[in-house]
């Protein structure tokens, strides 16, 4: 049987490689605006590949099938097959590799977050030590953290998109085995989009970086444009959320057998489809009652009659079972009377 490539290495080598593009990208910038000089330079030049070559290689080991890998990453490995869920698992053995999917991309987000933050602080010692100005100390700092937000939110929405049909067939699994899909603390849209926000953070601290040493009518706009996104982005967010929660009302409604029409006050196309939908579904799930009320009447109609017809044939046989025995004791009655009438009359020729 040919051996199977580890599932979780496909989903880390892509973000192995964001990771790689977002350090290059703040390593060059840093090294383009700070003033690093003497043994402080080299350290940057040389410590900050290092140290990302390293971490790249632990985290291959850890997340594929070597005897010193993480569990977690053993456990999804073993329960996918071409890209799907192994069949034949129990609702248990689902249950866990649901739990590992779930956490997986949790552990990568987290990771990187710790990684990055650990690599920050260590160069920027390094850099105090070798006593860098606060400024180019500062840009260091800057340049760490954009390389690290940047790569976890990727690996954190990467993975969850990766995983996305081995969830969704995981809860299809249990589903049909009547099983309760375990609830692990989700997280909500409001982070994901909350995470969205900090991208204007991002670019206008590139913006001032690039622009150092600071200029206060450039500090003064960029905070007022990150204000302002924040402002448009919890807008965004509060209309979206609008409109999956009526969604989610009226299918409650719909679950709680009440009729009704859903209307959203969307204007986007994709909440106008499933305005579409959900009346539709609504409509044909009405019928369907209609219809089961109906024939539940007629069911009973018929047993009605049924339990009617029941009672007269069979009282009427039951009378007929009488009446025969009736009969037949009459019958007796009549032979018994004959009988005797015979034997009195032979006994009188007997005398005579």
């Amino acid at each position: 049987m040919r051996k199977q490539f580890p599932y979780t290495l496909k989903i880390l080598i892509p973000v192995i490689g964001w990771v790689a593009l977002c350090s290059s990208f703040a390593y060059v910038l840093t090294l383009s605006i700070a003033n690093l000089n003497g043994l402080g330079r080299e350290i940057y030049l040389i410590g900050i590949p290092a140290v990302l070559v390293f971490l790249g290689l632990f985290a291959t080991t850890r997340y594929s099938n070597f005897p010193f890998s993480a569990e977690q990453a053993k456990a999804i490995n073993r329960g996918v097959y071409r890209n799907a869920p192994r069949e034949n698992m129990s609702a248990e053995e689902i249950k866990n590799f649901f739990y590992y999917l779930v956490y997986f991309s949790r552990g990568l987000f987290s990771s990187i977050i710790w990684g990055g933050l650990v690599l920050t602080v260590l160069i920027s010692g390094l850099e105090f030590w070798q006593k860098t100005s606060p400024a180019d100390i500062l840009i260091v700092v800057s340049g760490g953290v954009i390389a690290t937000v940047l790569s976890a939110i990727f690996a954190s929405f990467y993975s969850e998109q990766a995983a996305f049909p081995l969830v969704k067939a995981c809860r299809m699994s249990l589903l049909e085995k009547q099983e309760h899909v375990p609830d692990i603390n989700f997280d909500s849209v409001t982070s994901k989009f909350y995470f969205l926000f900090l991208f204007p953070v991002i670019t206008a601290t590139i913006v001032l970086i690039s622009v150092f040493p600071f200029n206060l009518n450039v500090a003064i706009l960029s905070v007022i444009g990150i204000v302002m996104i924040f402002i448009i982005d919890r807008i965004l967010y509060i209309y979206i959320s609008k409109s999956l929660s009526e969604a989610e009302s009226f299918i409650g409604k719909i679950a709680e057998g009440e009729a009704g029409i859903f209307a959203t006050g969307s204007v986007d196309r994709e909440f106008f489809v499933l305005t579409e939908r959900l009346n539709g579904a609504s409509r044909q799930i009405a019928e369907a009652r209609s219809e089961s009320y109906k024939t539940k009447k007629e069911m009973e109609g018929r047993v009605d009659e049924l339990e009617k017809f029941f009672d007269l044939t069979v009282n009427r046989e039951l009378k007929m079972v009488e009446l025969k025995k009736e009969i037949k004791k009459e019958k007796e009655k009549n032979l018994t009377r004959k009988g005797n009438g015979k034997t009195k009359g032979i006994q009188k020729d007997d005398a005579a």
